[in-house]
């Protein structure tokens, strides 16, 4: 964060959740791997972790890089530009 942004930093990190990645998670992260490089597609670990995290959750994703998560069933958001 840079000096001045550590007040608004703090407000957002205080709304969040954290969640354990688990074996579930994680398994649900490989499939989504495998079923994107049977299609010649690939995006890393971290960001079908993230998804499948996310789907395991219900939860919307917010992102900048939209083209990180091509997953039809998640639903992605498009973050602001700072």
């Amino acid at each position: 964060m840079k000096a001045g942004e550590e007040r608004a930093t703090n407000a957002f990190l205080d709304g969040l959740v954290s969640v354990a990645v688990d074996i579930p998670i994680t398994r649900w992260a490989g499939t989504m791997l495998g079923e994107l490089r049977s299609k010649g597609k690939t995006i890393g670990i971290a960001d079908a972790i993230i998804a499948a995290t996310a789907l395991q959750f219900g939860a919307p994703l917010l992102t900048n890089n939209i083209e990180h998560y091509p997953f039809p069933n998640l639903m992605v958001i498009k973050g602001l530009e700072v």
